[in-house]
């Protein structure tokens, strides 16, 4: 897809390749706009604020330094939360450059 004037290249989903230790790994979205970024998304939903713990953002880096390695992009790559209400502010949450709400998609 090119819509040249909105700065959105082109939108993968998903994104996916088997590791080393035979782990499938899955990016649920990734964007590509012109100024050279990649927001890497991943979607979660929860009934309430969604809580970004420990073990999201060890998974949320790991998928993003993977796909570094394996796309070889010298892009600068974003972490972009898709959910349904929000994120709860704590240590981990500050690492999402983008937070995406179901507001946010359908307004």
């Amino acid at each position: 897809m090119e819509l040249e004037n909105s700065g959105f290249i082109r939108r993968y989903i998903p994104y996916g390749y088997k590791q080393r230790n035979s782990i499938y790994q899955l990016i649920d979205n990734y964007t590509l706009f012109k100024d050279q970024i990649i927001n890497v998304c991943e979607m979660k939903y929860s009934e309430t604020d969604y809580v970004v713990d420990a073990e999201f953002d060890r998974s949320q880096r790991r998928k993003i330094s993977d796909f570094q390695k394996k796309t070889n992009t010298k892009y600068a790559l974003h972490s972009t939360l898709i959910t349904t209400y929000g994120v709860v502010s704590n240590s981990y949450s500050g690492d999402i450059q983008s937070i995406i709400t179901s507001d946010d998609l359908f307004s």
